[in-house]
């Protein structure tokens, strides 16, 4: 079996790594590297290869008082494979001895992630993502929907809903900051118009705006690769919410033209709350959002925590403990 790291100075290997392997828009060049454009560290794109398949997962190695620890990157990427590794979770600890990281905290992919590329008493659920199932088609997807949906819907005409254009770009790229800035939005749900205007001119994302009067109200950009589809991010005016049934039911009729099975709308900030309770109604499933808290070198993490003033004990909260200060 052969593991490596693909910087994203190496595009092309860094996709010719995804093919053959179903994986999500988080896992796409494009998608970390608008991203890396925050700063934070830059990403990376681990690859495990062998007779049993083939593992990959976007990585942010970040430096901590001369020692390594190791993240995957802001969205919904994650451990993804060819299907069940027994024995990946056991080479994945030599890699990250080998690497020197003191610990890790990464995602399984929701959708395609696999129970054996983690031991189990590292993994937690933390929350819900909810996906739509796309594969029957848009018929398929209206039965679905509650009724409250249907009724929210039942004006909805795709002329009315613009995808292409500059102007959509340019009014993500402005409103985004102000939206997140009246929703009081932690840091890291927050992106400065370079990262911004780099999703807007990827190949696979793609705008939905809503326009009255004249007057642009609102946009949501959605990103997809061949197996999964992505809502990322909406912008709008204030008072101008609403729009975002019909954005996303637009976004339902783009991606089943394009033939991409799923789209991923998400979870709440907390399992079943209001925010779930929307997407909910949409007709899509949860799943759960696992992510693995490992130590791979006890001391060096106990005097960490110590330096901090965290709890090495605590798996319940913010993890590594020692980063939450």
């Amino acid at each position: 079996m052969a593991d490596r790291l693909i910087p994203l100075s190496r595009r092309a290997e860094w996709e010719r790594a995804l093919e053959g392997i179903p994986h999500v828009f988080g896992h796409t060049w494009g998608s970390c590297h608008a991203l890396g454009l925050e700063g934070g560290g830059e990403p990376v794109l681990f690859v495990a290869e062998g007779e049993e398949g083939k593992v990959a997962c976007p990585l942010i190695e970040r430096p901590i008082e001369g020692r390594l620890d190791v993240a995957t990157p802001y969205g919904f990427s994650g451990l993804t494979g060819s299907g069940p590794w027994p024995g990946f979770a056991e080479r994945w600890r030599e890699f990250a001895a080998e690497r020197g990281y003191v610990a890790g905290y990464l995602a399984i992919n929701a959708l395609f992630g696999d129970d054996s590329y983690a031991d189990p008493e590292t993994v937690t659920v933390a929350n819900e993502t909810y996906v739509l199932d796309l594969s029957w088609g848009v018929d398929a997807v209206w039965a679905g929907l509650s009724t409250n949906r249907r009724r929210q819907l039942r004006d909805w005409y795709p002329a009315d809903y613009e995808t292409e254009g500059e102007e959509l770009a340019a009014f993500f790229v402005e409103q985004y900051p102000l939206t997140m800035e009246r929703k009081e939005a932690a840091a890291r749900h927050r992106f400065g118009a370079a990262t911004l205007a780099a999703l807007c001119g990827l190949p696979n994302t793609f705008l939905v705006g809503a326009r009255v009067e004249g007057r642009l109200e609102s946009v949501s950009i959605f990103g997809h690769s061949p197996h999964a589809g992505d809502f990322l991010f909406n912008a709008a005016l204030p008072g101008c919410a609403h729009h975002s049934v019909a954005l996303i039911w637009s976004a339902v009729h783009r991606l089943v033209e394009l033939g991409v099975p799923w789209l991923n709308l998400g979870g709440g900030m907390s399992p079943g709350d209001s925010l779930a309770d929307f997407k909910a109604r949409f007709g899509a499933v949860p799943l759960p959002m696992r992510a693995v808290k490992a130590v791979y070198d006890p001391p060096a993490y106990e005097d960490l925590c110590r330096r901090q003033g965290a709890d090495p004990g605590d798996r319940d909260g913010f993890f590594p403990a020692y980063r939450h200060v």
